[in-house]
């Protein structure tokens, strides 16, 4: 089988569930994954026959994809604010809306001349603290609940050469003391999704991504903007600034949250589909 001909039949396999866009991503990252081709030389090479043995490995992750499981966990890896970042199902898959999270931050930062000291609860993969550090003059640390992410993240920041501190760290238990690093900006995208919002998302999301990194109570829906303000109000440095990605339903709720814990400038703004996904105040 040719690769335009494997292009046809990823066309043919996905094009019920995908739409023609994604399946040109899923295929580029499919070319880069087992072939070693950009999209460039993929088109231009399209006519060379390959090896059966990758044509097999290339079916078997089709397949996995037709049948729901995310592309970027089944290639591996996904993009994010130009970098190489690897995902598996110990950690969300980036989205853009973080990206343009991050876009805002460093907008906002990247005419600072001294050092900026930067904490991301949350990490996940690293995403966000590996983007600030290849984008700021900042010295980055980030935290998570989760040993499996870190090992994720800490892979990511070895294979994008970044320097950042690792953690293992709960928001919701810590005991606040008078000791610790201050910084000049915390940020965080926590769980968000309230357990009844979880029957109208997309099964790809529900049945692979993991739980712990998405999901809050009913009960609680703020309980991490909560900890995290009260941990900013204490390790944010005079004038630092606290960034979260929103929840767009509780977007307002938030915004009140943070100001009755003494921030200032509290602003809300809207990703580019308009919805209200990411808060920054300073302290």
């Amino acid at each position: 089988m040719t690769i335009a001909a494997i292009k046809l039949f990823l066309k043919d396999a996905l094009e019920a569930q995908h739409s023609l866009l994604a399946i040109q991503t899923i295929f580029n990252c499919l070319a880069e994954k087992h072939l070693q081709l950009s999209p460039a030389a993929a088109s231009l090479n399209a006519g060379n026959l390959i090896d059966a043995t990758i044509l097999s490995k290339i079916k078997i992750d089709i397949e996995a994809i037709k049948h729901g499981k995310p592309y970027q966990y089944v290639i591996g890896y996904t993009w994010f604010y130009n970098l190489k970042i690897l995902v598996n199902e110990a950690v969300l898959i980036p989205r853009p809306e973080t990206e343009e999270l991050v876009d805002w931050i460093v907008k906002d930062l990247s005419d600072q001349v001294t050092t900026l000291d930067v904490l991301d609860i949350g990490t996940g993969s690293g995403c966000i603290a590996l983007a600030l550090k290849a984008n700021l003059n900042a010295n980055v640390s980030a935290v998570d609940i989760s040993k499996t992410a870190l090992k994720v993240a800490e892979q990511n920041a070895a294979n994008n050469k970044l320097n950042i501190h690792f953690e293992q760290f709960d928001v919701l238990t810590y005991l606040p003391n008078n000791q610790g690093q201050q910084y000049n900006v915390i940020v965080s995208n926590p769980p968000y999704i309230t357990l009844k919002e979880k029957p109208l998302m997309d099964k790809i999301v529900t049945q692979y991504e993991p739980d712990l990194a998405l999901f809050v109570t009913n009960e609680q829906p703020l309980i991490f903007y909560e900890q995290v303000a009260r941990f900013a109000r204490q390790y944010l440095k005079p004038t630092g600034t606290l960034y979260f990605e929103l929840n767009e339903n509780y977007a307002e709720e938030t915004k009140t949250l943070i100001e009755k814990f003494g921030f200032k400038d509290v602003i809300i703004k809207k990703d580019l589909q308009g919805k209200k996904r990411m808060l920054g105040a300073r302290f």
